[in-house]
């Protein structure tokens, strides 16, 4: 069974519905960058027409404060290695996340709407 589920693409965990969203930051060195969480996917906008990719793996959530949610995203790189994306999640209107050991603040953004559909 695992086999199967290896090939067809099975987490363990699938991404939270909380951090299915388009981020983006007003810090002045990120200004035209954005990170995209989907359902399955990880995106990263690094530059004005250029995005990666990267299969989502699982997503871990670790025991805290019930306020703040610390996840780990764990991505596949192009070359087959297995990263960690860890991000601070803090729900409000509207949520806001933090990558882990940065200090930048990024928001959901309203108006773009990252895409949950499996494939997408």
């Amino acid at each position: 069974i695992a086999l199967l589920c290896l090939l067809a693409g099975c987490r363990a965990e699938p991404v939270p519905a909380e951090l299915i969203h388009v981020w983006r930051t007003d810090a002045p060195a990120y200004r035209d960058r954005h990170l995209e969480i989907r359902s399955d996917w990880v995106v990263f906008g690094t530059g004005a027409y250029v995005i990666e990719m990267y299969p989502v793996l699982d997503v871990d959530l670790e025991p805290g404060e019930a306020e703040r949610r610390r996840y780990t995203i764990h991505y596949r790189a192009d070359d087959g290695a297995q990263l960690q994306l860890r991000v601070v999640l803090t729900p409000g209107k509207p949520d806001s996340l933090r990558i882990d050991h940065t200090d930048e603040i990024w928001l959901a953004d309203p108006a773009a709407s990252a895409n949950p559909r499996k494939g997408a």
